[in-house]
């Protein structure tokens, strides 16, 4: 591995100055754990036993060693595979030296020479910028797309916005738009509609969609910007080119909301009707939709659906659609009943791709038995590759709360090391890969219910006490609707729990608010719950005093979580029922199961 560093000095009127620039090369085969490094000089290379004599400041360089460390009975390579597959690049030149330089033969023009065509970039030179304007920088990101088998079948390049220089008031107003929360899109796909065999799916992607907007920034300030220098374009005295930006780009703040607010408006104006809860859901009879930027994932009737998609083709010309196969990295399946199924397949391959698991050996459970943070900390093994590291945690982070219960509680573990990372840690993490490789194929599968039972949510809830190393418990929740799950979350409770009756009754309390907001979205869209939401918790104690409500003295000081609990009860949300822990699905939310779990 090669570590390049740079000094700089900064002089009084505030001028960077590069004094140097030295490289340090580090064998990952050997445990390094310090090095005196001589500054400056052009080339370093640390010989193998590890260490230098030259006088100098000590840097500590944190190393990803071959680390073999014993873990649920059998021995794991703790290091990550340091050539990972690149399918971003951020130049021309890298883009025509990978392995996909065949599928950018065009993307310039489509990308570029579109803009230009339609007036999207207007360009103009340098004395044409007035003194009070910025010239603001972007970049090219050039990929490959792939197709559901995972073959790249074209290319793409795309301008963003990149400069830093975007001040509210002269370049933006308002920055926030709206994403639909992955309980919402749960929600939408797991409903059961009357007429289940004549309900289907399709996905509609809007090209370019951006660009589409009507609306521009408010404040009327011309947005000057500068291709990226490979791309750059000249004049005829071989002077480059500036350009006007008349619509929003990719990476400017307000893009996605000038682009929302005109799709918004389109959608009214055909008589779509908004969710008040979720802005992103639109229903017209018995036509529901749901939008994630560009994307629109559609249900309803084939005759509407068919309308739809001719009068939004109509108004963004260039909309690709398809049966719903792939949707933000998911597989989604229409089963022969009219029900859906969501698998995340293809996420998890190119996790094992991407850090080098392919060949691992497959695991039935996502951890060890009796795993935790506590006990992973317990083992005091060397420090890890904090980037690496947090690279791997954030996919499984996920797939773990897209589609993935199963290993919520296992995640959540591992993420409370992100800071500092240990070779055990990092264990763990490829654990809980091996494992996905084992079961890729689960998937999130609704099934069809009896009319008077469709639409229905149940929950479950657990807590594991003071599992934490400063002494805070664990909770762990799920709600299911038509057998699926749409909302779950496995975390460490914010507050230190003094009972396993408080630490139960605070998981209560966390899952009810999310069963208070799933019962209004279902309302908002036509499907009211008729009863109260049942809710499962395996601690006789906390359901008790809820039937009761006995105060001692291991519950007088939580009055506040009482009296909400108390409050939905008295309206009719949720009915806290005992279940068994051996039936109590939560269970794997708190703790660390074995096979038979």
């Amino acid at each position: 591995a090669t570590r390049s560093h740079q000094i700089y000095v900064t002089t009084t009127t505030g001028r960077h100055i590069k004094l140097a620039t030295y490289h340090i090369t580090i064998d990952l085969k050997i445990p390094v754990q310090a090095y005196k490094i001589q500054p400056p000089i052009d080339d370093l290379e640390l010989s193998s036993t590890g260490n230098s004599e030259s006088q100098g400041q000590d840097i500590t360089t944190n190393t990803t060693s071959l680390y073999n460390e014993p873990y649920g009975g059998s021995t794991i390579n703790a290091s990550y595979n340091t050539q990972m597959k690149q399918t971003t690049y951020y130049s021309k030149q890298q883009a025509m030296k990978s392995p996909y330089k065949h599928l950018f033969t065009n993307c310039e023009d489509d990308e570029i020479g579109y803009f230009i065509r339609n007036k999207v970039l207007i360009p103009i030179r340098r004395r044409d910028i007035r003194k009070n304007e910025h010239v603001h920088k972007t970049t090219a990101l050039w990929y490959p797309k792939f197709n559901e088998n995972g073959d790249a079948h074209k290319g793409k390049l795309r301008l963003v916005f990149s400069s830093s220089n975007q001040v509210k008031g002269i370049h933006y107003t308002l920055k926030s738009s709206h994403a639909p929360k992955w309980t919402s899109l749960l929600i939408h796909i797991g409903i059961q509609p009357p007429d289940p065999d004549t309900t289907f799916t399709r996905i509609a992607d809007i090209k370019k969609a951006y660009i589409q907007a009507t609306h521009k920034t408010p404040t009327g300030q011309r947005i000057i910007i500068m291709l990226p220098r490979d791309l750059q374009q000249y004049d005829e005295t071989g002077m480059p080119l500036y350009y006007v930006l008349t619509k929003p780009l990719y990476g400017k703040v307000d893009a996605g909301l000038l682009w929302q607010q005109t799709l918004f408006e389109f959608l009214q104006s055909i008589e779509f009707q908004p969710s008040t809860l979720e802005p992103t859901m639109f229903v017209k009879s018995n036509l529901r939709i749901i939008i994630w930027t560009d994307d629109i994932l559609i249900r309803g009737p084939s005759s509407q659906t068919q309308d739809f998609l001719f009068a939004l083709n109509t108004r963004f010309p260039g909309i690709t659609q398809n049966t719903s196969t792939w949707f933000l990295g998911h597989e989604l399946q229409r089963l022969p009943n009219g029900t859906h199924s969501m698998c995340s397949r293809r996420k998890i391959e190119e996790a094992l791709q991407r850090f080098d698991l392919e060949n691992a050996n497959h695991k039935d459970t996502p951890m060890s038995i009796n795993t935790n943070n506590k006990s992973l900390i317990a083992m005091q093994s060397p420090a890890a590759d904090t980037k690496v590291y947090q690279q791997l945690q954030g996919t499984l982070t996920y797939i773990a709360t897209t589609s993935r219960p199963d290993i919520a509680f296992a995640v959540s573990q591992t993420g409370q090391a992100a800071a500092q990372p240990t070779q055990a840690h990092v264990s763990a993490q490829k654990r809980i890969l091996q494992y996905l490789k084992k079961t890729k194929d689960y998937s999130i599968r609704f099934q069809l219910q009896p009319q008077h039972m469709a639409n229905i949510i149940t929950a479950y809830t657990d807590a594991s006490f003071q599992n934490n190393t400063k002494f805070r418990s664990q909770s762990g929740w799920i709600i299911f609707m038509n057998n699926g799950p749409i909302a779950w979350q496995s975390s460490t409770q914010k507050t230190i729990a003094c009972s396993t009756q408080e630490a139960e009754i605070i998981a209560l309390h966390d899952c009810t608010k999310m069963i208070i907001y799933i019962r209004n979205v279902l309302q908002d869209i036509g499907y009211k719950q008729p009863n109260p939401t049942i809710i499962y918790c395996d601690n006789t104690a906390a359901v008790q005093f809820f039937e009761t409500g006995l105060k001692t003295k291991r519950n007088m000081h939580i009055q506040r979580d009482i009296h909400f609990q108390q409050q939905e009860i008295a309206k009719g949300t949720i009915l806290p029922r005992y279940i068994n822990t051996a039936d109590n699905i939560a269970d794997q939310l708190t703790k660390s199961l074995g096979t038979l779990r």
